[in-house]
């Protein structure tokens, strides 16, 4: 399971009795937050391939090659074009890492029964709602209800075109009808 640093430790650290329990025990609140899959695309591209995260280097040097982008002091350059990430992405799932695999696989949901699924469209409702149901001091939902980190919103039909989200669509197509998704949203947002 991917862990962010810092997040604490994943259930892989505990005892398999304890995650058992911690599974299907109603005394714990199971959550987790979804994202309309055109709209994580462009979040994963802007942060991990659009930006100079060295984390990602190989990742954009494999993206250049395959897309014949041009040479500039020896080697493949340029930024990486959305959708050539994509385009990547969809030939080549395994070369990506978790921020491009479908949710559904990712939460698990077969093993781990929800009480709540969240959208991070409405974050900002959802999360505080989870912490008043775990009873968390007003100061943390004030605090929690604060946004520290806004990117700017982008168009998504600014990057994506009928083609392109019919691919995205048909690879992501358990998100979409998992989550509640519409097909047209790339043109709604």
């Amino acid at each position: 399971m991917y862990t962010p640093a810092g997040a604490g430790p994943t259930l892989l650290a505990y005892p398999t009795a304890q995650i058992v329990e911690m599974l299907r025990s109603p005394a714990y609140l199971r959550f987790s937050f979804v994202r309309n899959p055109y709209g994580r695309l462009v979040s994963a591209w802007k942060s991990k391939l659009a930006r100079d995260d060295p984390q990602y280097d190989q990742l954009r040097a494999s993206i250049r090659e395959a897309c014949d982008y041009p040479f500039a002091d020896g080697q493949r350059a340029g930024p990486i074009a959305f959708r050539d990430a994509v385009q990547c992405l969809l030939d080549n799932p395994a070369a990506f890492d978790d921020h491009w695999n479908r949710q559904v696989d990712l939460l698990v949901a077969d093993v781990i029964d929800y009480h709540i699924v969240g959208r991070f469209e409405r974050f900002g409702q959802d999360f505080p709602a989870i912490l008043r149901r775990l009873r968390a001091p007003a100061e943390v939902i004030d605090v929690a209800s604060q946004v520290y980190n806004p990117t700017r919103p982008m168009a998504l039909a600014a990057v994506y075109d009928p083609a392109l989200a019919r691919r995205v669509y048909g690879h992501y197509l358990a998100d979409f009808e998992t989550f509640g998704y519409r097909q047209d949203s790339w043109r709604l947002e």
